[in-house]
């Protein structure tokens, strides 16, 4: 912070200029009370032989400061004056903004002390602000001129000034900005203003004392439109607070209204100008404040996040998954991979195999028997452990409530606990999930299904998910195990016989052989050679015809699925040829025509046996001999 920063602050916060300690002084000036006079501050150029430059410093009348504020390096004994109550300030980088303004903070009230009463301009009045350069701008030149201008000094109510004075710097406590926050709040709890509020405040967990008289009286202006129902935005730290100020009971009148309100500011305001971020606050905070007051786990369950929800949702059915149906698990894994769970040809081209497949593998890892302390489920969103929570911590919140232990369980894999006035949660992170763990088992077993299936796309293989191999192939064989037994089950269906029918079906044959027997058959004749002659006939030709279709079947070479014009491309690849030709007689695209044949052979030789750029074909030399055996040899037994 340097001079000039500082002189910004005690104008936009107490309407102080400076003033030159003497008349035509260049390198002096005073900070003086508005209503005594009296010094706050003496600002000095001290010129520093060992730099050749001027260097900014003060004294402040602040009275003892804490011993932790009074060890800062920037903060020394008085430059100028004598008194105890004087320390001094030296400018610079390592100078904290907000600790070099609170000490004018103190000097004010330090005076404030001395007065009894105040004179305070009581008349209505419109306030006007005005830019207005800041002193000090350039004071770091040497012989720096400065003309000074009219003063102009802002409206400050009387309730204002006496909300100022309620700050108490002597609390140094943790909680001590909270405390002063409920106790200002609840002075200026019915306060209104009526001024305009189209300014930026950026600073996080703002309270009174952070703001300037402007933006104090912009706040209080806004907060009276919106109690009328007047909804409009203004700043985002400014809803903060404003959120911070009914959770302390500021303007609600039991812990029931201040739910209802909370909710209301929500509807009205926070979905249309508080965005994500802020809805995620303040849920969070009527969930925990729900939980504080003892509504119950009914009330602070509502009050979750989207968030919150549909991960404790999902854990439950990933942690649970044997009593899940595959889908249920399927679209819990799709919490962390949806992306490529729902473009995995093992999905898409059959929903139902895919959801099996990646459910039960998901089953298998949950189940198998580690060496390590911490199961799969561990290793991929770590462990429930009982945490501290602390309750409403991202607000600026502070009240004194009866201590009763008391355990409140939203879901069971999250609930919140107290015991001896200190209260934990136990629920899982989102922060310390290995979303990489499941990216590995999921890709990793993608890749091994594509192969074992022959569905279309290759990936590649990632040494580091060699782990998840053998628990995917293990899944895919008893995949396959169980899609046989469906079929010879089926198969077995459509061929039984049923046996109560079988009297019914000889009494019918015998009727139609009596119906069909001639005169001398039914006397008992014996049938003639003619007769016997004629059937023997018949009988060695039908013999005959089905031994020529046997062997003319075990002649026939295997085609592996593919029509007649895709062999010929291939004979004629197997005799060298160049099938470009053939491919534009056919009228057929070179690509489709290799991948057929690849998909032919793939289960028997395991890899793409031909080649295509798009225009032709060409025979991988490694494969020829296989490709040769499988097909050559059986049209060779046609030669």
């Amino acid at each position: 912070m340097d001079i000039a920063q500082f002189l910004a602050y005690a104008q936009e916060m107490y309407g102080i200029e400076a003033e030159p300690k003497l008349i035509g002084a260049q390198h002096q000036w005073v900070l003086c009370h508005p209503d005594t006079g009296a010094w706050l501050a003496l600002l000095l150029q001290q010129w520093d032989e060992a730099t050749g430059e001027y260097r900014e410093c003060m004294d402040v009348k602040c009275g003892t400061l804490t011993p932790l504020l009074a060890a800062k390096p920037y903060i020394t004994s008085a430059v100028r004056m004598r008194s105890s109550q004087w320390v001094g300030v030296f400018f610079g980088d390592d100078a904290s903004a907000y600790e070099v303004s609170r000490l004018l903070d103190m000097a004010m009230e330090l005076e404030d002390r001395k007065t009894a009463t105040f004179i305070l301009d009581e008349k209505p009045h419109t306030p006007q602000y005005e830019d207005s350069a800041l002193p000090f701008a350039r004071l770091n030149a040497p012989n720096s001129g400065h003309v000074w201008g009219s003063r102009h000094q802002l409206q400050m109510p009387e309730k204002i000034r006496d909300m100022m004075q309620l700050y108490d710097f002597a609390d140094t406590s943790p909680a001590a900005k909270a405390k002063n926050f409920v106790r200002q709040g609840r002075f200026m709890a019915a306060y209104e203003d009526r001024t305009s509020w189209d300014f930026d405040v950026s600073k996080r967990y703002t309270t009174y004392h952070d703001l300037n008289l402007r933006e104090l009286r912009g706040y209080f202006s806004w907060r009276a439109a919106l109690r009328r129902g007047s909804v409009s935005p203004v700043s985002r730290s400014l809803a903060y607070m404003y959120i911070s100020e009914l959770l302390c009971g500021i303007g609600a009148n039991s812990p029931k209204d201040v739910l209802r309100q909370l909710g209301h500011f929500e509807k009205n305001y926070v979905t249309t100008w508080g965005g994500s971020a802020m809805l995620n606050f303040i849920r969070t905070c009527q969930k925990d404040y729900a939980i504080l007051h003892g509504f119950g786990a009914e009330v602070a369950k509502k009050y979750l996040t989207d968030k919150q929800t549909y991960y404790d949702g999902v854990l439950s059915v990933l942690k649970n998954a044997a009593s899940y149906a595959d889908k249920d698990v399927f679209q819990a894994l799709c919490a962390f991979e949806e992306e490529r769970l729902w473009s995995t040809p093992v999905f898409k081209e059959d929903h139902q195999r895919g959801e099996y497949l990646f459910a039960q593998l998901w089953r298998r890892l949950l189940a198998q028997e580690s060496e390590e302390s911490e199961s799969f489920f561990e290793k991929c969103f770590g462990r429930q452990e009982t945490r501290v929570w602390h309750p409403l911590r991202e607000a600026v919140y502070w009240e004194e409530l009866e201590a009763t232990d008391t355990d409140v369980v939203l879901h069971p894999l999250r609930s919140y606990h107290l015991r001896s006035g200190r209260w934990s949660a136990r629920e899982y992170d989102p922060e310390e999930f290995h979303r990489d763990v499941i990216e590995q088992m999921v890709h990793g077993a993608d890749r091994i299904w594509r192969k074992q299936l022959k569905v279309r796309g290759r990936l590649q293989e990632r040494s580091y998910e060699a782990w998840v191999e053998p628990h995917a192939q293990a899944v895919l064989d008893e995949y396959v195990a169980q899609q046989r037994r469906a079929e010879e089950e089926a198969r077995r269906e459509s061929v039984k016989i049923d046996f109560t029918e079988l009297d019914t079906i000889r009494h019918d044959a015998h009727v139609t052989q009596e119906s069909l027997l001639t005169q001398e058959e039914r006397d008992g004749a014996e049938p003639s050679e003619s007769t016997v002659s004629t059937e023997s006939i018949q009988s060695d030709r039908a013999q005959g015809a089905r031994a020529e279709e046997t062997e003319e079947t075990q002649n026939t070479p295997d085609t592996y699925g593919l029509d007649d014009q895709t062999l010929h491309i291939l004979d004629a690849l197997l005799a060298g040829d160049d099938v470009r030709g053939q491919l534009e007689q056919m009228h057929a695209m070179a690509s489709l025509v290799a991948e057929q044949i690849n998909e032919a052979f793939f289960e028997e030789i395991g890899d793409m046996v031909v080649d295509s750029d798009g225009q032709t074909i060409t025979l991988v030399e490694d494969y020829r001999d296989d490709v040769r055996e499988r097909r050559g040899e059986k049209i060779g037994r046609n030669d």
